[in-house]
């Protein structure tokens, strides 16, 4: 039969392209698959933080208020009952106007943390340096409330989420 002549490299690609197109379809739902984790994760610790620096906030302005009712001086009772309450992740540090601690875990106040504001810092502890996220009060005096949060409840989230992860990627692995 002339022109029935089989070109083995147009053979080679024929059977290359499907074996190219499995991957490259993997390659794609690999990328959804993560892509949908990381959006699950950002959304998660979004809510997290908000969650966490609102009740910080209510407890500020619970303090705020025990200032208002009862006076500078019973500000750290009220510190030290919350922490003995043990409450989960809540952090506490009541200084006076040099940094001396009065109550609470923390042993120094944290660098940088705006009175007002929410951020992310580092103080010691009895335990060692803990890294959380806070805001702080300036008490008539200079005195200074720290009430925060620490990261425990976020890094057990994103242990759950990346060990799911790594489950649903050996799904699609398995199943392709």
């Amino acid at each position: 039969v002339r022109g029935a002549v089989s070109d083995p490299a147009a053979s080679r690609t024929l059977r290359l392209r499907p074996v190219v197109f499995t991957a490259f379809a993997m390659m794609v739902v690999l990328a959804v698959v993560f892509s949908a984790f990381l959006i699950v994760n950002l959304s998660a610790e979004e809510v997290f933080r908000d969650r966490e620096r609102s009740d910080a906030q209510t407890e500020m302005t619970w303090l705020k208020d025990v200032y208002r009712r009862e006076g500078l001086a019973e500000i750290p009772r009220h510190v030290d009952r919350r922490v003995r309450q043990g409450w989960t992740g809540q952090i506490y540090g009541f200084f006076d106007p040099s940094g001396r601690p009065l109550a609470g875990k923390l042993l120094a106040p944290p660098h940088g943390l705006e009175p007002g504001g929410w951020r992310r810092v580092s103080a010691p502890t009895a335990a060692g340096s803990l890294e959380f996220d806070a805001t702080a009060w300036n008490a008539p005096g200079g005195s200074l409330l720290v009430v925060g949060h620490d990261l425990v409840g976020a890094r057990q989230f994103e242990r759950a989420l990346l060990f799911a992860l790594a489950g649903a990627l050996a799904l699609v692995a398995a199943a392709s």
